[in-house]
């Protein structure tokens, strides 16, 4: 009896000590740091265009110029080159067109703009100018590419088009520079009228 009084004596002291003092914090749970993910060859290193590089061409236009494209149409360049020439006249009859087409347009686009200007003239320059323009180029397109097929040879016409089966499809012509500076001198009535590449009378 005296030794359980004893241990009531000395345990329930250091109990109630322990249940008075305050709870200790849970420790934060430690930060999972994750490695970083590798970025994409195409961020990581990006590819640069080279200043230098030439200009490549648009699809097939000016076909016969570019050695490339001779050879996507199993084409040399001595065979392009052959024909390079009669090409390149009937593009430049082509890009000429397509310069007077442009100030035509524009000079229709005044004149539909000034309600001064009779439906009549406006109907008659668009047949005199626009209409004999687009013919025109159309006329030079159609050129080139029977030529083109008249000056093959049945072994070259068949390699062309095992490689390019919408050859004659495809847009051959180049578009004509835009000129650098044009002009803002409104044009007099007749000159609106005349056909294209006539002056001032």
């Amino acid at each position: 009896m005296k030794r359980h009084r004893f241990w009531v004596c000395v345990l329930l002291p250091a109990w109630l000590c322990a249940a008075c003092m305050p709870e200790a914090p849970a420790p934060e749970p430690a930060a999972v740091v994750l490695p970083a993910a590798p970025l994409p060859l195409a961020l990581a290193v990006p590819t640069l265009p080279t200043p230098d590089a030439p200009a490549k061409p648009a699809g097939f236009s000016g076909w016969w110029d570019y050695p490339e494209v001779l050879a996507r149409l199993g084409l040399s360049a001595g065979e392009g080159e052959a024909m390079a020439s009669e090409l390149a006249r009937l593009e430049r009859v082509y890009q000429t067109a397509q310069r007077q087409l442009r100030t035509v347009r524009d000079t229709q686009s005044r004149m539909l703009a000034d309600a001064r200007v009779p439906s009549a003239d406006v109907r008659r320059f668009n047949q005199r100018n626009l209409q004999m323009l687009l013919t025109s180029m159309l006329d030079q397109d159609i050129a080139a590419r029977l030529w083109v097929r008249e000056h093959l040879s049945a072994e070259q016409r068949a390699r062309v088009l095992a490689n390019a089966p919408q050859f004659y499809a495809m847009r051959w012509f180049r578009a004509a520079p835009a000129p650098e500076e044009p002009s803002t001198r409104a044009p007099t009535p007749s000159e609106s009228l005349a056909p294209p590449g006539a002056g001032p009378q």
